[in-house]
């Protein structure tokens, strides 16, 4: 416990320093906004609190609520607040919900746009940038912040003992979560989600990507009923339903995965960061300010060792200058 709060407390001073170098001599109005993020676990929640609470002790005129939301619940949490006149001044979440935000209205694309030119656009990885881009060229839905690539995660030491190869084709994916299905050990197969949630499209996207199954065509057709997607939903089905238990069994029993795919068959995630559009322009302001300190050095390196491996950053920085 004292070595965590020294610890601690090595981590506050540093996060101060930081934030006297950042904030300078500015004065900002005073404003009292929300962050919503889907970090929703509690280790998580108390790094972003104590960036949250050095950005404050610099900043004594603005205030910042830190509003967890499950991934699930973003879009209808954003729409309800959105009917209501009660939208988070900013807020970190998938890329794929904050370009449906970008294109109802919802978002200060004009805001969002001008910290990544005031950034620098070569600091930020192209790739991040161009799945943000909305059709007007240049102008961005929100800034990509960090991401994550799917994968599947195997012990090797097991898979040694047993003679099994590598889980990186389909054929290998399923003789081995058969192999290691031995309820009676508290040992499970391999865990897949099924039921109707952001971690289910996960796992099942992978595979049909890996397939060169796709839900439209380079004409916007509609093309889900393809020989490639009802092979992939039917390897799926089987998974689940053979070697897979259902809920989540966790521990070391669980075959999961991260032996990466071929180039052509990765899925990955760009979580992003942005500002919502805002009536009272002291909240934006705040807002933002709050955005360009989480992209300094300090506080961009503690956010996303809240999960190392896990939290890729979408900040080239200094290589990107």
């Amino acid at each position: 416990m004292r070595n965590f709060m020294r610890s601690a407390a090595l981590l506050l001073l540093a996060l101060l320093i930081t934030a006297v170098l950042f904030v300078g001599c500015k004065k900002e109005e005073a404003a009292a906004i929300e962050f919503w993020s889907t970090q929703t676990e509690s280790d998580r929640q108390s790094t972003i609190q104590l960036l949250i609470d050095t950005f404050q002790a610099l900043n004594p005129e603005i205030t910042i609520t830190l509003v967890p939301v499950e991934e699930n619940d973003m879009p209808k949490q954003v729409a309800a607040a959105a009917a209501a006149g009660t939208l988070p001044a900013m807020a970190e979440f998938g890329s794929e919900v904050a370009i449906n935000f970008g294109m109802e209205g919802l978002l200060d694309m004009e805001e969002n746009t001008d910290i990544i030119n005031s950034t620098g656009k070569r600091k930020f990885y192209a790739g991040a940038l161009a799945l943000l881009e909305s059709p007007k060229k240049g102008s961005y839905y929100v800034l990509p912040f960090h991401g994550w690539i799917q994968g599947i995660w195997y012990r090797s030491d097991w898979f040694k003992e047993a003679g099994l190869s590598p889980p990186n084709n389909w054929e290998a994916i399923e003789k081995a979560a058969k192999y290691f299905f031995q309820p009676d050990k508290n040992r499970y197969g391999i865990l897949v989600g099924t039921t109707a949630e952001a971690y289910t499209e996960q796992c099942f996207t992978q595979f049909a990507i890996s397939n060169k199954a796709r839900l439209f065509d380079k004409n916007g057709n509609l093309v889900f009923n393809t020989p490639e997607m009802k092979e992939t939903v039917e390897y799926y089905a089987r998974l689940a339903r053979s070697i897979h238990r259902d809920p989540r069994p966790g521990g070391p029993g669980t075959f999961t995965c991260r032996e990466r795919w071929p180039c052509s068959s990765t899925y990955g995630v760009i979580v992003a960061l942005g500002l919502f559009k805002q009536e009272d322009e002291a909240k934006t302001a705040a807002a933002r300010r709050f955005i360009e300190y989480l992209f300094t050095e300090d506080g961009y390196v503690t956010f996303l060792h809240m999960a190392p491996g896990g939290h890729e950053p979408g900040d080239q920085g200094d290589l990107g200058r």
